[in-house]
């Protein structure tokens, strides 16, 4: 949730030395598709899931608003 905040509640895959995002990461290449710039919406809908899957293991009244929160945050960007 911490490390969330800091992208505007988005999971961020670059980070620079101090676990700042990154915004910039590889923006110049973007033929890049393994180390691609900018967020991915996929990640978000996986997150989404690995949330509801732990969700169902501990109730912890967190865990499904942020599912939707990620989820919805994929899909309306993809």
């Amino acid at each position: 949730m911490r490390q969330a905040k800091l992208s505007n509640g988005l999971v961020w895959k670059h980070f620079k030395k101090d676990w700042s995002v990154d915004w910039h990461y590889n923006e110049s290449d973007s033929s890049n598709i393994f180390r691609p710039w900018d967020f991915q919406p996929g990640h978000q809908t996986e997150w989404a899931k690995l949330l509801l899957i732990l969700e169902r293991h501990r109730k912890l009244s967190w865990l499904a608003p942020c599912a939707i929160e990620l989820f919805d945050a994929g899909f309306s960007r993809a």
